[in-house]
C-alpha cells in the first residue's frame, strides 16, 4: 500500500474520532453543558456510554443503529457526520499541501482549515438538531 494511502486511512481514523467529539460539543453548547466533563450518554435512556459504546462508526454499526441498553433506535447522523468529518479531514490535508511539503505553512494552513471546517460542522449539527438559525433574515 502506498504510503499516502496509509496517511489518509490515518487522517480519516482521526477525523472520524474528532467528529464524534463536534457532535457532543453539538449536543452540550445549546444546553450550556461542559464539553470536556460529563461521559456520554444515551439520547433516550441517559445511561452512561461504555468505551466500546463510542468508537466512531463501528459502533453504530455494531449496534445495528441502537442504543446497547433500551434498544431505541440512533439517529443517523451520529456516524453521518463522523464519516463527513473523516473525509473532511482527508480533504483539507490535501488542500493544506501536508502531504507534499512539510514547512511550517503547510502545518499552519492544515491546523487553520481543520478549525474552519470543525467550526462549521459544529454550526450545521448545532442548527440541524436546534433550528438556531434563521432561514430567512
Amino acid at each position: 500500500m502506498e504510503i499516502i494511502s496509509v496517511y489518509y486511512l490515518i487522517l480519516f481514523i482521526l477525523g472520524t474520532f474528532f467528529g464524534s467529539f463536534l457532535n457532543v460539543i453539538s449536543d452540550r453548547l445549546p444546553k450550556k453543558e461542559s464539553i470536556l466533563f460529563g461521559r456520554s450518554k444515551c439520547d433516550f435512556c441517559k445511561k452512561k456510554l461504555r468505551p466500546k459504546n463510542l468508537i466512531p462508526l463501528l459502533s453504530y454499526l455494531f449496534q445495528r443503529g441502537k442504543c446497547s441498553y433500551c434498544k431505541k433506535r440512533l439517529t443517523f447522523l451520529y456516524p453521518l457526520s463522523e464519516a463527513l468529518t473523516g473525509f473532511s479531514f482527508i480533504g483539507v490535508a490535501h488542500l493544506s499541501g501536508i502531504l507534499k511539503y512539510t514547512d511550517f505553512a503547510s502545518v499552519f494552513g492544515l491546523i487553520f482549515y481543520i478549525i474552519v471546517f470543525s467550526f462549521f460542522i459544529v454550526m450545521f449539527l448545532t442548527d440541524y438538531k436546534e433550528c438556531l438559525i434563521p432561514d430567512v433574515v
